[in-house]
């Protein structure tokens, strides 16, 4: 399998926290939240990845370079950001096999084994897999409607009275026919979960996971994020 993890971002909504470190670089727990993804999907046995960079990104190339998995990292900068749909299609020939799709912004306690074998067990039409969690602020999330089978039919991204509280995690897998899917149905699209995922309906599965999950986006996800780490033990 592979891992595209998209760490690109500036952090805005952090303030000053990501003013000297980017966002995927700040620790939970004493460890940066990309080499926590790099480690799970290590286990999960993930032997290529892909990390796109931006902002400050020589911190980001210095930290992968040194990573006990270096080599088996390959590091994309783009000096203007293409968006996470944008550096999908700038990468399809990357996804020539079963791919994790990761925002490294996200701090996911489920170790995902059985969303891999609940993958793995999907008929040929379904693209993709996508966690889900239940969120305390749909409103601020894309939350997801599903049928008996958990297979995506509707789909609303940040909207005033959200249909449900099952959101999407931002964490995916994706088949390798997705990359053809991809190529034609997608054009000059910026945002993989706002433009792309409406698109999936009929062929994507919803996992929801039972773990912990928060985006740390926000200073006080991310000290929640870090308590939670820090009361596990």
């Amino acid at each position: 399998m592979k891992a595209i993890i998209l760490a690109a971002g500036m952090g805005t909504r952090l303030g000053n926290i990501t003013s000297r470190t980017p966002k995927c670089l700040l620790k939970i727990d004493g460890v940066p939240i990309l080499g926590i993804w790099l480690e799970k999907l290590y286990k999960l046995g993930v032997s290529e990845f892909l990390v796109n960079t931006h902002y400050l990104h020589q911190q980001v190339f210095s930290y992968l370079s040194e990573h006990r998995l270096s080599k088996f990292i390959k590091i994309v900068h783009e000096k203007k950001l293409l968006g996470t749909a944008g550096t999908l299609k700038k990468n399809l020939s990357f996804m020539d096999k079963d791919t994790f799709i990761i925002h490294a912004d996200n701090y996911c306690k489920d170790t995902l084994v059985t969303f891999l074998k609940n993958h793995q067990m999907q008929p040929h039409n379904i693209l993709l897999s996508m966690l889900t969690f239940k969120a305390d602020n749909p409103s601020e999330c894309g939350v997801v409607k599903t049928d008996k089978n958990d297979i995506l039919i509707d789909y609303f991204e940040k909207v005033p009275l959200p249909p449900t509280n099952i959101a999407n995690a931002a964490v995916f897998l994706v088949s390798k026919e997705f990359r053809d899917w991809l190529s034609k149905n997608a054009q000059n699209e910026f945002d993989f979960c706002k433009q792309i995922i409406p698109k999936l309906k009929n062929k994507a599965y919803c996992f929801k996971t039972k773990s912990f999950f928060i985006d740390i986006g926000s200073p006080s996800n991310l000290q929640k994020a870090n308590n939670f780490s820090s009361s596990q033990f």
